[in-house]
C-alpha cells in the first residue's frame, strides 16, 4: 500500500506574520486569530467563540474544530506587538467591586467584581446566564470583560 502523503500547504494568509499560539483553556473573543504549528485560525463569530478554547474545538485537531474556527493560510515569522489595552482606574468606577465567588444566580449583566487584582464586568445575554457559574470565572472565560 502506499504510504499516506500529507496535505499540500495552505498559501500565505494575507496577514503579516504568525499571530499568537493558540492557548486551549484561553477564552477567545469572535474574530480573533491564532496560529498553531504554522497555520493560522480565525474564532467564530459569537456566540460561538465561547467554545474556541474548550477541549474538543482545538483549531485543526480537536473533534469539532471546524464548528467554531476557520482556516486563514499559513504564517512565517512574528506579528509586530500591539499597543497595551486600556485600563481604567478604581475612582472612575467607584472603586473596587467584591472578589468573585461563583454561585447560581450571583451575577447578572452589568455586575462588577475584582479576581487576581482585575476587575470585570458580566457580559450581556447570553453570556451572562454564565457569569455565576463554576468554569466560567472572570479571566478564564468569554462571561465577563
Amino acid at each position: 500500500s502506499d504510504p499516506q502523503t500529507p496535505p499540500p500547504p495552505l498559501p500565505l494568509w494575507p496577514g503579516t506574520g504568525c499571530p499568537a499560539a493558540y492557548r486551549h483553556g484561553t477564552g477567545y473573543d469572535a474574530g480573533d486569530i491564532v496560529n498553531v504549528k504554522g497555520n493560522v485560525y480565525q474564532c467564530a463569530e459569537e456566540p460561538n467563540n465561547l467554545f474556541c478554547g474548550m477541549s474538543g474545538y482545538e483549531p485543526s485537531s480537536g473533534q469539532y474544530w471546524t464548528k467554531v474556527w476557520s482556516e486563514l493560510g499559513s504564517c512565517s515569522g512574528t506579528l509586530s506587538p500591539t499597543s497595551s489595552p486600556s485600563n481604567k482606574a478604581f475612582e472612575v468606577i467607584g472603586g473596587c467591586p467584591d472578589e468573585y465567588r461563583s454561585g447560581n444566580g450571583l451575577y447578572s449583566e452589568g455586575d462588577r467584581v475584582s479576581n487576581n487584582n482585575f476587575i470585570y464586568e458580566c457580559r450581556p445575554w447570553p453570556e451572562s446566564l454564565l457569569c455565576s457559574q463554576a468554569g466560567y470565572e472572570p479571566s478564564f472565560g468569554n462571561t465577563f470583560t
